[in-house]
C-alpha cells in the first residue's frame, strides 16, 4: 500500500500518460493502490509451447515460431487493412499471420527472429493460421503471463507491462497492511512479495500463495470495518420493550408455526427486551414465513407502547405486506395503515396526522415513509423487506424518524452460511431454514421454444381446473438490441389471438402506474384473469395461492436466484405446481438453468450463482462491498474466512481504534465507505 496522497498518484507511474489515465479511469483504477489491486483474472501459460502440426483447431495455443517473410499491407472492404506475415515452427510446418488494423505489432516483428504467438491456429489447405495472435519475446518461454481486464486502447499487455515496472522500480515503497504477528501466524507473505506473485509469478504455486495473502488481507480488512459498524450501531441505545407474552400472538395465528419461525421470533424477542438496538437479519427461502416473524416484532413493540414502520421496495409489495399485516394484527387490537405514493389528499393527511398522534401503531409503505412530511410519535421497531434493494441512505433516513429503534431486514435471498459473515457480518442473523407444512416442492422443466404449443395446452388445461398461470418475458416493448427475446407487450397480442384466445390474460410491468397494476393484480387474484403475462415485476409480493404454473420464457437473461424468486410465486396453496423454463440455449448456459430441475433448495442455487456469476447478481452491482477477489477461491478454502474473523476480532479487542496500523484503518475506512459508511 502506498502511504501519501501525491506517492499514490496514478499519474507519476511510468507508462502512464493523460489517455491512459482517462483509460485506466474505465476500469475504476484512479490511483497506484488500485492499480496493483487491479488482478489478473488468469494467466497464460508459456511453459509448453506446441507444434502447429499438433495443435487442435480453435484452442487457444503457444508456439514458437520463426518469421520468415512480411507482405505489404492490403486495404480490403469496410476500410480495414490486412498485414500478413509467414512464420514456420520447429517441425517445418507454416503459419500465415494475419492481424487486421493492427500496422505497430507486425511493424515490430523482425525476419529471422523467434517470437512466442499466443492464439487459437486453423488448419488450412497448405498450413495453418493465426488471426490477430499476442506476440510475446521467445525469453518469455516457460513464463506465466497474467491476463487483465482491458478496455479498448489498453490492452492487458500494456497493463502487464506498466504493473511490472512500477512494481521493479518501487518493491520498497510498497507499506505493510498486515502486523508481522499475524503474517507470521498464518504464513502470509509480506504485501510487496505478494503483490510480485500476482502481477508477475514465476509458478502456479507463487500465485497460490500471493492470492492466500491478498484474500486474507481482503477480508481481514472487510471484517474489521463489519465489526466496527455493527458496533458502532450497537452502542445506540434504544427504548426498552417489555419481554411479552408472545405466546398471545402465536396462538391467534389461524395456523401453525414452524420450528424455525418460533426459533426467529424468540432471538427477535430477546434482542427487542435489550437496551441496545436490534440490528438482525432475518434471512429465508422463498414461502418460508418471514412476514409472520417480522409480524410477531410489530406486535412486541406496540404492546411496549411503540410505532412500527414496514418499508417495501414496490407498491406492489407494500399492499401485499399490508393486507397480510392487517389480517394478523388487527384483530388484536393494532392499528394499521398503508403509505405510497398513491395515497395523497386527505387519505395521505390522515395517515400523517395519525402517525404523528399515536393513532396508527403500524404503516406499511414504500420509499414514501422516508419523506419530510413522514413523522413519527414513537418509533421503535424498523422493518426493511429486501434490503439489498435500497441504498444505505434510504435505510438510514427511515431509521433517523425513530430515537435508535429496533432495526430488522428480511431478504428472500438465501446466501450461503460462509458468505452472509462477508456480506451481513455487522448483523445478527436469524435464518429460516424450514418451510411451512403442506408445500409442495415446485416440479421445474427446462423446455425448448419448440414446444410452445404443448406448454401453451398445459395451460389451458390447467385454466380449467380453476387454477391459474404466470408468463414472465423479460422485456416490456420490442427491442433492437434483444430482438430474439419475447416482449410481454407482443407476446400478450399473439396470444390472445392464438394458443390462449379462449382464456381471460392480464398484462403487467413497471411501466404501469400503480393504480393500474393494482388493478390487474386484483383481478388475477380473483380469478376475473387466468393469465397473467408478466416482467419480472412478480419477482416478490403477488401471493395468489390458486396460481400453479409459471411459464419464463427466454430463461437464460435471468440470473439463477432471479428465477428461484420467480418460481416461489407458485406452490402457495396445496396444489402441485410447475414451473417451465422457456429457451433454446446450449452448452454451459443450458447447464446453468439445468440447475434449477435438480433443486428447490434456494442455498445450493444461490451458491452456483455466486461461482459462476459473481455476486452483483445476489446484492447488486455497488452495494454488496464484497472483497476484490475471486468467489471460487473463497469458497475452495472457507476456513480463511473465519481466521479473517477471529484476527480481527482479536486486533480490536487490544486496538480498537487500530492506533499504530495506519495503512491496515485505510484498507477499512475504504471497505466502510463502500458499505456507506464512515469511520472516525
Amino acid at each position: 500500500m502506498i502511504s501519501s496522497a501525491k506517492k499514490n498518484d496514478l499519474q507519476f507511474v511510468k507508462g502512464v500518460g493523460e489517455r491512459r489515465l482517462k483509460l485506466f479511469s474505465k476500469l475504476s483504477v484512479d490511483s497506484i493502490d488500485s492499480l496493483l489491486r487491479l488482478y489478473p483474472r488468469s494467466y497464460i501459460s508459456l511453459k509448453r509451447l506446441e507444434v502447429p502440426s499438433q495443435c487442435a483447431d480453435g484452442e487457444n495455443a503457444a508456439f514458437l515460431l520463426e518469421v520468415i517473410s512480411k507482405s505489404a499491407p492490403v486495404r480490403i472492404s469496410g476500410g480495414r487493412t490486412v498485414y500478413k506475415l509467414k512464420a514456420s515452427g520447429k517441425d517445418n510446418s507454416i503459419v500465415d499471420i494475419v492481424y487486421f488494423n493492427d500496422k505497430y505489432t507486425p511493424a515490430s516483428l523482425l525476419v529471422g527472429k523467434h517470437y512466442i504467438f499466443y492464439g487459437k491456429p486453423r488448419r488450412t489447405f497448405l498450413s495453418f493460421e493465426l488471426t490477430n495472435p499476442v506476440v510475446y519475446d521467445k525469453d518469455k518461454a516457460d513464463s506465466l503471463i497474467p491476463k487483465y481486464p482491458a478496455t479498448a486502447g489498453l490492452s492487458s499487455k500494456v497493463i502487464s507491462k506498466i504493473i511490472s515496472g512500477y512494481l521493479l522500480d518501487n518493491k520498497s515503497s510498497i507499506e505493510e497492511t498486515i502486523p508481522e504477528n499475524i503474517r507470521t501466524k498464518y504464513e502470509l507473505l509480506p504485501l510487496a512479495d505478494a503483490y510480485f506473485g500476482i502481477h508477475m509469478p514465476k509458478s502456479q504455486e507463487e500465485v497460490a500463495r500471493a492470492k492466500k495473502r491478498l484474500i486474507f488481507e481482503e477480508l481481514l480488512a472487510l471484517q474489521l470495518a463489519l465489526i466496527l459498524q455493527g458496533k458502532k450501531k450497537k452502542t445506540k441505545t434504544a427504548s426498552l420493550m417489555k419481554s411479552g407474552d408472545i405466546e398471545e400472538f402465536i396462538s391467534s395465528l389461524p395456523f401453525s408455526l414452524t420450528e424455525a419461525q418460533i426459533r426467529c421470533i424468540k432471538e427477535i424477542k430477546t434482542d427487542l427486551s435489550k437496551d441496545e438496538s436490534m440490528n438482525r437479519l432475518l434471512q429465508g427461502d422463498v414461502g418460508s414465513g418471514k412476514t409472520v416473524v417480522s409480524a410477531a416484532g410489530v406486535w412486541l413493540a406496540c404492546k411496549s407502547g411503540f410505532q412500527s414502520a414496514v418499508m417495501a421496495p414496490t407498491e406492489v409489495l407494500a399492499n401485499q405486506h399490508f393486507k397480510t399485516f392487517k389480517f394478523l394484527l388487527e384483530p388484536l387490537g393494532i392499528r394499521t395503515a398503508l403509505l405510497t405514493s398513491s395515497i395523497t389528499g386527505k387519505n395521505r393527511q390522515a395517515v400523517l396526522k395519525g402517525l404523528k398522534n399515536s393513532e396508527i401503531d403500524l404503516v406499511v409503505g414504500t420509499h414514501a415513509l422516508i419523506g419530510e412530511t413522514v413523522k413519527f410519535n414513537r418509533l421503535g421497531f424498523v422493518v426493511v423487506d429486501e434490503q439489498h434493494r435500497f441504498g444505505v441512505e434510504q435505510r438510514n433516513q427511515l431509521y433517523a424518524k425513530g430515537d435508535n429503534p429496533h432495526f430488522l431486514s428480511m431478504s428472500a435471498t438465501p446466501i450461503p452460511r460462509t458468505l452472509s459473515l462477508l456480506v451481513y457480518g455487522d448483523l445478527d442473523i436469524s435464518v429460516l431454514d424450514e418451510m411451512p407444512p403442506g408445500r409442495k416442492p415446485v416440479k421445474t422443466y427446462l423446455v425448448d421454444k419448440r414446444y410452445r404449443s404443448r406448454y401453451l395446452n398445459f395451460v389451458v388445461k390447467n385454466s380449467v381446473k380453476g387454477n391459474r398461470t404466470y408468463i414472465v418475458c423479460p422485456l416490456v416493448e420490442e427491442s433492437e438490441a434483444q430482438s430474439d427475446v419475447e416482449s410481454a407487450v407482443k407476446y400478450v397480442e399473439d396470444l390472445s389471438e392464438n394458443e390462449l384466445k379462449s382464456l381471460s390474460l392480464g398484462l403487467i410491468h413497471g411501466k404501469l402506474k400503480s393504480s393500474e397494476k393494482e388493478k390487474v393484480m386484483q383481478d388475477f387474484s380473483t380469478g376475473k384473469i387466468s393469465v397473467l403475462i408478466s416482467t419480472t415485476v412478480i419477482e416478490v409480493g403477488l401471493d395468489v395461492p390458486e396460481a400453479t404454473i409459471i411459464i419464463i420464457e427466454n430463461s437464460e437473461y435471468f440470473g439463477l436466484s432471479t428465477l428461484h424468486q420467480l418460481r416461489g410465486r407458485v406452490g402457495r396453496g396445496d396444489v402441485e405446481s410447475h414451473c417451465i423454463l422457456v429457451s433454446s440455449v446450449k452448452g454451459s448456459a443450458r447447464k446453468r438453468l439445468e440447475m434449477l430441475t435438480q433443486t428447490n433448495d434456494g442455498f445450493e442455487i444461490a451458491k452456483f450463482d455466486l461461482l459462476n456469476r459473481g455476486p452483483g447478481d445476489l446484492f447488486g452491482s455497488t452495494q454488496h462491498g464484497l472483497p476484490e477477489v475471486d468467489i471460487e477461491d473463497l469458497f475452495s478454502d472457507e476456513k480463511i474466512i473465519y481466521k479473517a474473523r477471529e484476527t480481527a476480532e482479536q486486533i480490536l479487542k487490544s486496538n480498537p481504534e487500530l492506533k499504530g496500523v495506519s495503512q491496515l484503518k485505510s484498507q477499512v475506512s475504504r471497505f466502510i465507505s463502500l458499505r456507506g459508511g464512515g469511520l472516525n
